[in-house]
């Protein structure tokens, strides 16, 4: 991989034994619970939505960020 700078940089990690590149490991629990992940993005959300004014509000009925 070769960096912007033009130097050569860290490749892809990957599993000689598999040929997988995720390096996962089997019964890893997640990261963050995924409860609290859309706790988070519901607050996120909501936040926004209460720092936009009323102009912003009126462009942003499509809600086409939401997934």
């Amino acid at each position: 991989m070769t960096t912007p700078a033009g130097t050569t940089g860290a490749g892809f990690g990957s599993n000689p034994h598999t040929g997988r590149t995720d390096l996962e490991q089997p019964g890893t629990e997640p990261l963050m619970d995924p409860s609290l992940t859309k706790a988070v993005k519901s607050e996120s959300d909501t936040l926004r939505k209460a720092a936009q004014t009323p102009d912003e509000r009126d462009e942003g009925d499509d809600d086409s960020t939401s997934g």
